[in-house]
């Protein structure tokens, strides 16, 4: 369970899943590690700022990964896990994003871009969201990663789905966000309303 440093030439989001394959190689990432959180940061001309992730695989590690320059930091921990958490990662896999496909995503799909901002953060967290009477929902495809605006009367739940926010600087380092737009990979609509 010792920290790596795992160098990499030019970091970049077009090069996200070959620079995850790099480190799934070296540490022996078993292939179904699945996707805690992400959270990244990238300029308008999609150069990053900052990239952390976690990912948790069937080998009971926990992996903490996060650029460096021109490097990724890796810390490993042994995942300590009730049960309960157990039963739930086997039954409710389904909701649980693989990191390939997450990291795919990330560097395929065109978001929305907005005038007068500074950078833009991307975040994913392992939960399943509801979204009711939500105006900026949008549909990823996950064969070719185009977008389409989601235009529903009814409620979306079990949303699995990543938030795009603008950050516009407002005094010197500081910065906002003034909008989110939601990105959804996968979801079901309630179409049962109550009469």
């Amino acid at each position: 369970y010792r920290d790596r440093n795992i160098p990499i030439k030019n970091i970049s989001i077009k090069s996200l899943r070959s620079d995850y394959e790099v480190i799934k190689k070296e540490l022996s990432i078993d292939d179904l590690a699945s996707v805690e959180s992400l959270d990244l940061e990238y300029n308008k001309n999609n150069k990053i700022r900052r990239l952390s992730y976690t990912i948790k695989d069937q080998n009971n590690k926990t992996y903490f990964i996060s650029t460096n320059g021109k490097s990724y930091s890796i810390n490993t921990s042994k995942t300590y896990e009730s049960e309960d958490e157990t039963f739930m990662f086997s039954s409710m896999g389904y909701y649980n994003m693989d990191i390939e496909t997450l990291l795919d995503v990330m560097s395929n799909t065109k978001f929305k871009k907005y005038e007068n901002t500074s950078y833009y953060t991307a975040i994913y967290k392992n939960e399943e969201n509801y979204y009711e009477n939500d105006k900026n929902l949008y549909i990823v495809d996950l064969a070719n990663y185009s977008t389409k605006k989601l235009n529903s009367k009814y409620p979306i739940y079990d949303a699995v789905d990543i938030s795009h926010m603008p950050m516009e600087q407002v005094s010197e380092g500081s910065w906002t966000s003034t909008k989110t737009d939601t990105y959804l990979m996968r979801y079901n609509i309630d179409e049962e309303l109550d009469e």
